[in-house]
């Protein structure tokens, strides 16, 4: 496994990198309070260009994951455009993203992740979506009750489970509610028409790109 942890504003040279991150100084850090981070696994993906961020109002360190963050995935040598990764591949990208983190002296706070990056999660919503008990009668964004069923089912998610028990071996825990979503967006062109025209539709007229939810952790201290 091959990580790489850089500045946005100062790209380093890092000189035969093979299994660890190479050190970035804490003036640097703080300098900046964001840095792009870079990833190879095991199995080949390779993620580049992931934004790490503090946020200046709590202080938060929050990993983006998702092409709408302007992440790049490759496979091999392949740039990939609209991948959905698996569940295994997407375990394997947390515990290492925290892993680089922590050689960084970095503590995460929060993952936002891209409602369609990663397959099981998004075959979940559109489930959810399509068995929606709400009272619909028009597609609307930010629809309170089909949030509430969403959030609740991501909180509940085998790979939500499987996440908190990896990150639990590299001394994180996840929150009690640890799920935040941001509101699910429809696409514009499916705003106002009868939701029984997109319910049976691929996707169930899901805007996956604007769509993201927060997956939130603490540090355990030793």
């Amino acid at each position: 496994m091959q990580l790489i942890f850089k500045p946005i504003l100062l790209v380093l040279m890092f000189l035969a990198l093979q299994t660890a991150a190479a050190p970035v100084s804490n003036l640097e850090r703080i300098k900046n309070n964001s840095f792009l981070l870079d990833v190879t696994l095991d199995s080949g993906f390779r993620f580049n260009d992931i934004p790490v961020k503090k946020r200046s109002l709590d202080g938060q360190w929050i990993v983006q994951l998702g092409s709408r963050y302007d992440m790049k995935i490759y496979n091999g040598q392949n740039h990939l455009n609209e991948v959905v990764i698996s569940s295994e591949v997407f375990e394997e990208l947390i515990t290492a993203a925290i892993e680089v983190m922590k050689q960084n002296n970095v503590n995460l706070n929060k993952l936002h992740v891209q409602l369609d990056l990663v397959d099981h999660f998004k075959e979940l919503v559109i489930s959810v979506l399509k068995k929606s008990k709400c009272d619909l009668k028009y597609v609307e964004s930010k629809n309170l009750c089909l949030d509430n069923l969403v959030q609740l089912a991501l909180k509940k998610s085998i790979l939500t489970k499987r996440i908190c028990e990896a990150v639990d071996q590299i001394a994180y825990h996840c929150e009690k509610n640890v799920i935040s979503l941001n509101p699910i967006v429809f696409l514009p062109e499916f705003i106002g028409k009868p939701w029984s025209e997109i319910v049976n539709r691929d996707g169930a007229g899901i805007d996956s790109a604007a769509s993201w939810f927060s997956i939130n952790l603490s540090h355990q201290e030793k």
